[in-house]
C-alpha cells in the first residue's frame, strides 16, 4: 500500500509562542553561550539583551521596523538577535565579507530602521553613505567584549523585562533572509515567528532535545540555518557553542573543537561535515562520543559521508533535512537507518544520495508532474511544499515572484497554497522523497544556491566583456560547477585571473566561475546559436596548453605537485603557477583541503595563513623546494609565513620590515657572559620577593605583560628566556617550570614563541610546561600537571600529560571569587 501524502487532508496551524517568551522561562545562572574566550549565563544574556531592546524600543518608527546586523560569529551576535526579538523588531544579518553590490541590494530591500555593527572594524564608508540615503539614522557600535556590554547594561532593573514587546501573533515579522533571484537581483524572504516556533517545537519534541544539550553554531552568518543554531538552544534552555575562526582554517581544528566542547547537536551542510572529518582517520583523533544528533541539509547527502561520520561519532543519529529559504526552516526530514534499508533501488549504497524523506508535522512534500497531477511511486516530478507555515512575502526589486505559490488543486481553499521549489525528485514506496536535482539554471555550490542569471547580470554590466557564455559543467549535482567563456574588448589586456578579480568585487566567492576561458571570438553554429561543443573543445585546448606551459618551465617537484593539488581543490584546471592566490577565489573549506592535500603529497604541515601568505603557487613552490634543499644539506629550518618575494625584496632597494618573519638562531655554543648572567638572574628570581621576581625575568628576556604573578622557586627557560611569552593578568604558582627549548633546536621564529601563556591564564603550583605549548586566554592548569600540548581558552586541564577536564565559565583571576569559579565550571 502506497504511503504517498494525501493533499486533500486539512493541515492545522498552531501558535507555539515566541522565542523571547520561551527564553524568559530559563533565566538562571546556567550557561547559555560558550565561545573561545568567554561564557555567558542566561542571567547575563537577559540583562544585556533587555538593555539593548529598551534602546531599540526608544527608536521605533511607524511601519516595518528592521534592524540590520553587520555581524561576526560571537556571543554578542546572540545577544543582539535576542534584543531585536524582545523589542518586537525584525532582523537581517549582513556578512561583512560580501561585496558592496550584494550588501547594497540587501539593504535596499530591507530598508532598515537601524544598524548594529559587531565587527572589529568600522562600517565601510560606502555602506554608511547608503544608510544615509535610506534614512537609517540609528547606527550603534556595539561593545565587543562581554564586560563592556555588562557595564553598559548595569543598573537596569527587573522592570525593563516587563517593558519589552510581547509577540502574540504568529505572523509578526521576525527576520529577512536573502537568496538569488532569476533576474540577477536578490530576493528578500520575509519570515515570521510562526514557522520558526513551529519548527523548533517539532524538533524538540521529535528528538527529545533538553536544556542539557550543547548546540554548535556553524552555519554561515547570512545563511538562514543560523537561526536554528542560535534560537533552538535558547528555546529549550540549552547552550550555544560558538567556535573560534581558526576552526574553519586550521586542519583538524573543527573536529577537536567539537570534542573539547562536548557538542551534542550539530546542524551541518555535507561540505562542513567533510571539513570536520578531513584527515581524521590519519590523525586517529578521539571519537565524538557526546554527539547525539547531526542534522544535515543544504546539499545532497551521500552515504559515504554518513559512514565516515558514524565511524567518528558512534552514538550519533543522522537526520537528512530538506527546506528552502522561501519555506522557512526545515520542512522535510529523513532519519538515516543504521541498517541502510532506505537506499534507492538500482544505486550502489556508498555513492547513493540519502532520501530527503517526508514532511514534518503539518507539512507535506508533494511531487507534481508536468500535467499538474500528483506523482506515483518512482515518477519524477517537481517538489512542492504544502504547509500553513509560509513566508509572509517574497520581495524583489526586479522580478515578479507571485507565481512561486499556487492553489492546492485538491482542495477548494484559497489559503491552501503550494510552493514550487524548482527541485525535482520521486517517491519511494514508503512515501519518502528522493531528490534528483534541478531542471533549471539554478545549481548548488557548497550548500549555497546560485542562480546563473545573477552571475550573467554582473557579466552584462562589465564594460570589458563584449560577449560571454556561462556553461554548467557536470552530469550530477555532486561535481557540478560553472565555466565562463568571455570575449573581451580590444586592448583590454585582461587575463582570466584578472576577470575573476572583477567578478569577486561584485559577487561572493561561492558564485565565482571555477573555470574562466578568454576567447578571441565566440564560436557559433550555422543557425546563429553558440557552439557549445566547440567552446568545450577550446577549454580543453586551453587547459592542455596551460599544463604544458607550467609543466616544462623548470619548476621543481614541489611546483608540479602543488599545481595539481590547487587545481583539484579549487575544481579548476585553468589555474597556473603565476596566478595570485588572492585572486583565485579560495574559500575556507578549500583552504583547509589544501592543507591536508599538501601534507599528504609533500609531507608539509602548513596552516591556511602559510599558504595564502604567498603571492602565487610558484612562490610557495620555490619556498618548499628551498626547504627541501636545506634539509638535504643537513640543515634544520622552519617555514616562515612570509612569501618568497617578500624575503627577496631588499635586493634592489630598501630593506623591508621583517618584524613578522625574521628568523633567530639559537647559538650552538652559548656566549659565556650571557649564559652566566641568565643563570645567576634565574637563581635570584627563584628566591627574591614577587615584585622583583617579575622584574628579573623581564631583564633576562622573558616577555611578560602587566599584573603578572610568578610563584616562589619557579624556573622559566634558563638558557633562552626570549622564547617564553606571558600575557597580562597571569598567575603562575610556586615551583612551576617552563621549558622553552630542547637540545638540537636550531631555529625558531621571533614571533612564534615556543611557549605562550595568554592573558588571564592560571598555572598551578608544580606545573611543568614543555616547548611548543600555548596556554589559551583564561585557561587553568591544575597543580602538578605536565603540559605537552596546547590548552584551548577557558579550559581546565589536569594530569600527566595534562588533559581537558572542564570548561571554565570565567577566568580564575584576582577579581574572581573561587566559589564563583567552581560554580560556573562545566565538567567535560
Amino acid at each position: 500500500m502506497s504511503r504517498i501524502p494525501d493533499p486533500t487532508l486539512a493541515l492545522q496551524k498552531k501558535w507555539y509562542g515566541s522565542v523571547a517568551e520561551r527564553f524568559s522561562m530559563h533565566i538562571s545562572d546556567d550557561i547559555a553561550i560558550i565561545s573561545e574566550l568567554e561564557s555567558w549565563t542566561y542571567r547575563e544574556l537577559d540583562l544585556v539583551s533587555s538593555s539593548l531592546a529598551r534602546l531599540l524600543l526608544g527608536n521605533r518608527r511607524e511601519g516595518r521596523n528592521v534592524i540590520a546586523i553587520y555581524a561576526r560569529r560571537s556571543p554578542t551576535l546572540v545577544a543582539c538577535l535576542l534584543s531585536i526579538i524582545r523589542a518586537g523588531f525584525a532582523f537581517v544579518i549582513l556578512d561583512p565579507r560580501y561585496p558592496f553590490r550584494r550588501t547594497k541590494q540587501c539593504l535596499e530591500l530591507a530598508q532598515p530602521t537601524g544598524l548594529l555593527n559587531l565587527t572589529e572594524s568600522e562600517i565601510p564608508e560606502d555602506v554608511r553613505q547608503l544608510l544615509r540615503f535610506l534614512r537609517t539614522t540609528l547606527i550603534i557600535e556595539v561593545p565587543k567584549s562581554k564586560q563592556d556590554l555588562l557595564s553598559s547594561a548595569s543598573g537596569e532593573s527587573e522592570l525593563v523585562r516587563e517593558e519589552l514587546f510581547k509577540v502574540d501573533d504568529p505572523d509578526w515579522l521576525l527576520y529577512m533572509a536573502f537568496t538569488s533571484g532569476t533576474t540577477g537581483s536578490q530576493k528578500a524572504i520575509l519570515g515570521s515567528h510562526g514557522p520558526v516556533s513551529h519548527f523548533i517545537d517539532w524538533q524538540q519534541r521529535q528528538f527529545g532535545i533538553t536544556r542539557r544539550d550543547r548546540v554548535s553554531c556553524l552555519s554561515g552568518l547570512a545563511h538562514d540555518p543560523l537561526l536554528r543554531d542560535i534560537l533552538m538552544p535558547l528555546w529549550v534552555g540549552g547552550c550555544v557553542c560558538i567556535p573560534e575562526q581558526d576552526c574553519f582554517e586550521v586542519p583538524n581544528r573543527l573536529y577537536e573543537w567539537m570534542h573539547e566542547n562536548r557538542v551534542t547537536i550539530a546542524h551541518l551542510t555535507p561540505s562542513i561535515a567533510q571539513l570536520m572529518l578531513a584527515g581524521i582517520e590519519k590523525r586517529k583523533s578521539k571519537q565524538l562520543v557526546s554527539l547525539k544528533y547531526a542534522f544535515l541539509g543544504g546539499e545532497v547527502l551521500r552515504y559515504s559521508i554518513v559512514e565516515r561520520l558514524r565511524c567518528c561519532a558512534p552514538n550519533v543519529s543522522i537526520i537528512n533535512c530538506y527546506g528552502t529559504t522561501e519555506t522557512p526552516q526545515v520542512v522535510g526530514y529523513h532519519i538515516v537507518s543504521r541498517r541502510s534499508p532506505d537506499v534507492p533501488p538500482d544505486s550502489n549504497e556508498h555513492g547513493a544520495s540519502v532520501p530527503i524523506g517526508r514532511g514534518i508535522d503539518n507539512c507535506q512534500l508533494l511531487l507534481i508532474n508536468s500535467r499538474g497531477q500528483l506523482c506515483g511511486v518512482g515518477e519524477k516530478g517537481e517538489i512542492c511544499v504544502r504547509t500553513p507555515y509560509q513566508a509572509l512575502a517574497i520581495q524583489s526589486s526586479a522580478e515578479d515572484v507571485t507565481n512561486a505559490y499556487f492553489a492546492n488543486p485538491y482542495r477548494d481553499d484559497s489559503r491552501d497554497l503550494l510552493y514550487r521549489t524548482g527541485d525535482f525528485g520521486y517517491y519511494l514506496a514508503n512515501g519518502e522523497v528522493v531528490y534528483t536535482g534541478r531542471d533549471d539554471r539554478q545549481i548548488k555550490i557548497r550548500g549555497y544556491r546560485v542562480e546563473v542569471d545573477e552571475l550573467e547580470s554582473v557579466l552584462a554590466a562589465n564594460q570589458d566583456i563584449l560577449e560571454y557564455h556561462v556553461d554548467i559543467v557536470g552530469e550530477n549535482e555532486r561535481d557540478r560547477s560553472l565555466s565562463l567563456y568571455a570575449v573581451l574588448r580590444e586592448g583590454c589586456g585582461k587575463k582570466g585571473s584578472q576577470l575573476r578579480v572583477d567578478l569577486a568585487a561584485e559577487l561572493p566567492a561561492y558564485m565565482l566561475p571555477e573555470q574562466i576561458v578568454v576567447l578571441s571570438k565566440m564560436p557559433h553554429t550555422p543557425n546563429g546559436k553558440i557552439d557549445l561543443q566547440e567552446l568545450r573543445s577550446d577549454r580543453e585546448r586551453s587547459l592542455e596548453k596551460d599544463i604544458v606551459r607550467n609543466g616544462s618551465d623548470g619548476m621543481g617537484t614541489a611546483g608540479a605537485k602543488l599545481l595539481g593539488i590547487f587545481r583539484k581543490a579549487l575544481y579548476s584546471r585553468s589555474i597556473n603557477l603565476d596566478d595570485r592566490l588572492s585572486e583565485v577565489g579560495i574559500n575556507s573549506l578549500q583552504a583547509v583541503e589544501l592543507c591536508f592535500e599538501i601534507e599528504r603529497a609533500l609531507g608539509r604541515v602548513l596552516s591556511v595563513g602559510e599558504i595564502t601568505g604567498h603571492r602565487s603557487i610558484r612562490e610557495l613552490a620555490v619556498c618548499l623546494d628551498a626547504l627541501d634543499q636545506r634539509r638535504s644539506d643537513g640543515g634544520s629550518v622552519e617555514m616562515s609565513v612570509g612569501s618568497a618575494s617578500e624575503r627577496s625584496d631588499s635586493i634592489g632597494g630598501v630593506e623591508p620590515d621583517r618584524s613578522e618573519h625574521k628568523l633567530y638562531l639559537i647559538p650552538r655554543n652559548e656566549n659565556l657572559v650571557l649564559a652566566v648572567r641568565n643563570r645567576v638572574w634565574q637563581l635570584l628570581a627563584r628566591v627574591v620577593p614577587d615584585v622583583w621576581r617579575v622584574k628579573l625575568h623581564r631583564m633576562r628576556g622573558v616577555r611578560i605583560g602587566k599584573n603578572v604573578s610568578i610563584g616562589y622557586d619557579s624556573i622559566i627557560e634558563t638558557s633562552y628566556p626570549w622564547l617564553v611569552s606571558i600575557g597580562d593578568n597571569v598567575n603562575i604558582g610556586m615551583r612551576a617550570t617552563i621549558i622553552g627549548h630542547f637540545r638540537g633546536m636550531v631555529r625558531v621564529s621571533k614571533d612564534a614563541f615556543t611557549v605562550e601563556i595568554h592573558d588571564d591564564a592560571f598555572v598551578g603550583p608544580g606545573v611543568i610546561i614543555l616547548p611548543g605549548v600555548r596556554i589559551g586566554k583564561g585557561a587553568v592548569v591544575g597543580a602538578g600537571s605536565v603540559v605537552n600540548d596546547s590548552v584551548p581558552p577557558l579550559t581546565f586541564v589536569q594530569g600527566n600529560p595534562a588533559k581537558p577536564i572542564a570548561r571554565c565559565g570565567v577566568a580564575l583571576s584576582r577579581d574572581t571569587k573561587y566559589a564563583e569559579f567552581i560554580r560556573k565550571m562545566i565538567p567535560l
